[in-house]
């Protein structure tokens, strides 16, 4: 985007265990890889990367930093360099909602950095106006892009899918429903869900999973792929293997875990899949009282889960009919471009760029 915006653009980055993606096409410097979490030892691999960090911004006028805690690495390694900061935010962690001492420290912090950046970049509406406005309480201009797609591709991917034959047959009548569970498989609840499904109601339902699997989750995909009507195809490069993903499934699962109140950082998320379904005209199962769930429900684009307990939601995604889901399918093939693609996203970052150029 801020290629297409017409900034030239040089990447210093930590590498990570995650599903193959698009490389930026410009420079890229690594400085280390990190694991997911664990942000103790990831903050001295951070520290000990301040020179190379320091270097980087030197020879640059502007820092688009990714998360607080690459914004307050940027922060503290360009001291005195007068280079103005800009970060994103695509999640809030648990350390920054943490009761007691150590999420005020982690939100003392978060403000400290925030009120000295020129601007945040959220890809949630709920990040900026409920965390950032009320509870850290700064004063920092903050511009909402979302996890949404680019307008070239959607158009691409539009003129594929008129022309590719969908999956045939009506469901449950004619063959099982396709449910499709992509990305970071981090969500051991999801899979422990599938599974079950699969196992029990083989007749009815048939699961594709595709993506990268969190450490812990990797035995019990393991023996989830193992179900003759599960198809586990391993990890997947996007945006270039989407089509053939979803053009292969009926719905897609995008429903969190059971969630506290209290769980902010899922409840205000909004994830990749969401767009994706949207594009390719997919409804969702989504979790109820999310973001997503939301707009789920307003639009009538899936089924929304409120179970906690594996049996029984099993049980529940098992007693939607044929009805429904042509129902939902109908739907989506209204929702309007904008909720997925981008549109005049690229030309309110660059106005709020040079603005913020200018002003100095």
């Amino acid at each position: 985007m801020l290629q297409e915006a017409g900034f030239e653009v040089e990447v210093v980055a930590f590498k990570r265990p995650y599903h193959e993606g698009r490389l930026p096409a410009c420079k890229v410097t690594i400085l280390g890889e990190v694991s997911h979490g664990n942000y103790v030892s990831r903050s001295f691999k951070i520290l000990a990367a301040f020179p190379k960090i320091r270097e980087a911004i030197k020879r640059n006028d502007v820092v688009f930093a990714f998360g607080p805690d690459m914004a307050t690495a940027c922060h503290f390694s360009s001291r005195f360099l007068g280079k103005p900061l800009i970060f994103e935010v695509g999640d809030i962690t648990r350390a920054q909602l943490a009761k007691g001492a150590k999420g005020w420290l982690v939100r003392k912090l978060d403000r400290y950095v925030t009120n000295r950046s020129s601007l945040i970049v959220a890809t949630s509406p709920r990040f900026l106006d409920t965390y950032y406005k009320q509870w850290i309480k700064t004063g920092t201009r903050g511009i909402l892009i979302e996890n949404k797609l680019e307008s070239a591709f959607c158009s691409k991917i539009k003129s594929e899918i008129a022309q590719s034959k969908s999956v045939q047959g009506t469901v449950f009548e004619d063959r099982p429903l396709r449910i499709g569970y992509f990305g970071y498989l981090r969500n051991e609840w999801s899979l422990l869900v599938l599974k079950r499904l699969a196992a029990k109601y083989p007749q009815k339902f048939s699961i594709v999973i595709a993506g990268y699997p969190k450490e812990s989750a990797k035995e019990l995909l393991t023996s989830t792929a193992q179900l003759e009507n599960v198809d586990y195809r391993g990890q997947y490069k996007s945006p270039e293997d989407l089509p053939g993903l979803y053009r292969d499934v009926d719905m897609v699962w995008a429903c969190y875990q059971p969630l506290k109140n209290d769980e902010w950082g899922y409840l205000w998320a909004r994830p990749n899949r969401f767009y994706q379904g949207c594009l390719f005209r997919k409804p969702f199962f989504s979790r109820g009282g999310c973001l997503d769930g939301t707009v789920v429900a307003e639009h009538g684009i899936g089924k929304i889960i409120t179970e906690e307990d594996v049996e029984k939601t099993v049980d529940d995604v098992a007693s939607i009919t044929a009805g429904e889901v042509e129902t939902w399918s109908r739907n989506i093939q209204n929702i309007p471009e904008q909720v997925f693609a981008y549109t005049n996203e690229v030309d309110e970052l660059k106005s709020a760029i040079l603005e913020i150029l200018s002003s100095r």
